[in-house]
């Protein structure tokens, strides 16, 4: 064997713990990744940011009792105009009480006779838009919170009341009133169970307003 291979094979094992004791250091010392930056501050950012669940709408079973509230008011609403369409001699008042007379009438227009002397297209001008505030309405009842139960009944009698006169509109061509109520020689515009429905309804939601303040 020559000294050169002496030599390589004596230095050899100090060259290998050499390499070793580098690999060592190299895993020993912290790796840093700046991808891993970034991660982190979103994490921190999302768990600092918190919002409120959102509020539960009515159940079903709830929204179904609206809908029979306003079932109800259009089965008396339309009742009590074939009541007073059967007793009642049109536009000839039977007094009940010292304010309040039976009348019937016959209204082609809105609230107060509005368009009720135009030529014919009002009938169908305020069906489509009582069909359309309907639907609406629906909508507004099914996606109530289910804390607004006065606003739910509320609602109700609004659409009972547009729906009874719609049925009006929709099957005769007016709206029957017979509802004539007075004072001191002054006539309250002649009016009807509907119509008592939808101003009794918008009173509630008036009076909602105050019970259920909107969230800011």
């Amino acid at each position: 064997m020559s000294n050169k291979d002496i030599k390589d094979s004596t230095a050899s094992p100090d060259l290998v713990d050499v390499m070793n004791s580098g690999a060592d250091a190299a895993g020993d010392a912290p790796v840093s990744d700046d991808k891993d930056k970034p991660i982190k501050q979103e994490t921190t950012s999302n768990t600092e940011v918190t919002s409120e669940p959102p509020e539960q709408t009515i159940s079903f079973k709830t929204f179904a009792f609206g809908l029979l509230i306003a079932t109800v008011i259009i089965v008396l609403d339309q009742w009590s105009k074939h009541i007073a369409s059967q007793q009642l001699e049109l536009y000839r008042p039977q007094a009940v009480f010292d304010w309040l007379n039976m009348t019937l009438a016959h209204n082609r227009g809105a609230a107060f006779s509005f368009l009720s002397t135009a030529g014919g297209w009002q009938r169908w001008f305020f069906s489509v838009l009582a069909a359309g505030v309907s639907i609406m309405l629906v909508v507004w009842m099914f996606n109530l919170p289910s804390r607004e139960r006065v606003n739910l009944w509320a609602l109700a009698f609004v659409l009972g009341g547009a729906i009874g006169n719609l049925i009006d509109r929709l099957r005769l061509g007016y709206v029957v009133d017979f509802i004539d109520a007075h004072l001191s020689g002054s006539h309250w515009p002649t009016f009807n169970l509907a119509d008592s429905a939808i101003m009794g309804g918008v009173a509630l939601l008036i009076l909602g307003m105050f019970l259920y303040p909107q969230k800011k």
